[in-house]
Parts: C-alpha cells; structure tokens; sequence
C-alpha cells in the first residue's frame, strides 16, 4: 500500500474557536481544550490505496494517524488521475460518519491517556466487526453515540427541534435511536445506558435553548 497525501490540521483548527464550536453540544467534562489542542498537534490523516472492497473507510491510531482507504488508489495515481478526490471521498456521508467515529476514538483516547485495546470490554471477538462483542463493545458504542450527535445536520432536524421546546424527551430519543449503528442488536444494559446519553443531550440542549430565549443577541450584535 501506498502512502498518497498526508493533511494536518493548521492553527485555526486548533484554536479554541474551533474547539467551543465542534464541542458546544458535548458535555464540558468530555475533553478540555488543553487535551483537544494536545490531539490535534498530534493528529495527521494519510491517504492510503486499498484493494480489498471489504476494508473499512478509515482506521484510527492512538498515535494520532488516521489512514483513509481510497479503492485503486495506486492505479489512479499512476494515471494521473487523482484531482479531486479528497473532495470526492468527503462528498460521502458514509465517510465522513466514519471520520466521526474514527476520531471520537482518537479524543477518547487523549481525554483518558488509554490506549484503545486497554479501554475496550468484552472478549477476544470485541475487535471483530458484527460479532455481538464487537457490537456491544463499549468503546465502539461511545464512538456511535459521539457519531451521532456529531452529525453537522442535527441542527437542521425539525423533529428535534420541535421535540426540545414541547419538553418531549421520548420524540428526541425515539427520533435519534435508529440512527444508532446496531441499535437493535444491544443488550438492554447498553440499550439503557444509550437512552440515558441521549436524555442528558436533550437535557442539554433544552437548558441551552432557554438561555437563549433569557438572553436574546440583540440584532445590532448580530448584524
């Protein structure tokens, strides 16, 4: 396999504008902006030819490399014909929701100064993709939920708007539920313990959603 671009994130990426934007929906005790600035000084993506159509879109490191699988990667190199395809691969919604996943790892793994296989339960099969263990894997499940919430679309969702100011948790829930990778197949520990992550983000986002209505920006501010 061959090694095609590496990316870094710049500065900006590393400000702590970026970090109250890309974690204002998370809880605050989930990772502090010295630990997000420590992930992302050590974070690369590296773009890498993968010939098995059954690999997964990307792999994350604790050592802050992620590898992104693009199929034919050499072939297309070796013709020239590799303009646009950083954009083409992120045009995925798949991708980019395992980007999502890939990284909550990686940040989980700065917050708790664990690696991944250390902080992962279950037995030998837990590492083995759509075997129960694997499912009800309780690092991969933090990474689903993190996924989730993490989708740049969540705002837009109407239901959970409309959800958050009737003070309906249950249409949250229920409406971000599927969305869940596996959900049905969880045992009713870990189904009760999703329920619950999504009930204090709904928490979460009703208090927000009040202090705003307290506190509205004025339109000179807004302007």
């Amino acid at each position: 396999m061959s090694f095609y671009i590496k990316m870094t994130p710049n500065d900006q990426m590393k400000s702590e504008a970026s970090y109250q934007n890309l974690f204002k929906d998370l809880p605050d005790t989930f990772l502090s902006y010295p630990k997000f600035k420590e992930a992302m000084d050590h974070f690369f993506a590296v773009f890498v030819d993968q010939r098995s159509t059954e690999a997964a879109a990307a792999e994350m490191h604790d050592n802050g490399m992620m590898r992104i699988f693009i199929s034919g990667l050499d072939d297309k190199f070796n013709n020239k014909k590799v303009e646009g395809l950083v954009g083409e691969f992120l045009s995925d919604a798949f991708n980019v929701e395992t980007i999502y996943h890939e990284l909550a790892h990686y940040l989980n793994h700065i917050r708790s100064s664990t690696p991944y296989y250390s902080r992962s339960k279950g037995s030998g099969d837990k590492f083995i993709i759509d075997t129960p263990a694997y499912i009800n894997n309780t690092e991969e499940i933090q990474a689903r939920i993190m996924e989730v919430l993490s989708d740049l679309n969540i705002q837009y969702y109407t239901e959970l708007s409309e959800a958050i100011a009737k003070n309906d948790p249950k249409s949250y829930i229920n409406f971000l539920l599927p969305k869940i990778l596996y959900w049905g197949q969880y045992t009713p520990e870990n189904q009760a313990r999703i329920i619950n992550r999504l009930y204090k983000d709904f928490l979460e986002k009703q208090e927000a959603r009040k202090k705003i209505e307290v506190s509205p920006t004025p339109v000179t501010e807004a302007l």
